[in-house]
């Protein structure tokens, strides 16, 4: 198994792809480092009032047998946000 991760910075003016779609992936945890909420979808037409809110300093597991393969978007509630990932595949 091997992974990945990195830091992406999230733009409040548009969608900004946090992590690409990965056939692989068996496990991913995001985590917002910033100061403010970034939302996040799964396309780049995610906005502040579509996405799933990801508070400042909240982190999110998304492990399991079925875990989600796709594109990770997200855009910030305002200024900028510091979004860091860990992706597991197999």
């Amino acid at each position: 198994m091997a992974n990945s991760y990195n830091t992406v910075t999230v733009q409040s003016s548009g969608a900004t792809l946090i992590l690409a779609a990965n056939t692989w992936r068996s496990g991913l945890t995001l985590y917002n480092n910033g100061s403010v909420t970034v939302y996040i979808g799964t396309d780049s037409s995610v906005a502040t009032a579509t996405g799933l809110p990801m508070l400042a300093g909240a982190t999110y597991d998304l492990n399991g047998w079925q875990q989600y393969k796709g594109a990770i978007y997200g855009i910030a509630a305002s200024a900028t946000a510091d979004m860091r990932y860990l992706e597991w595949t197999r």
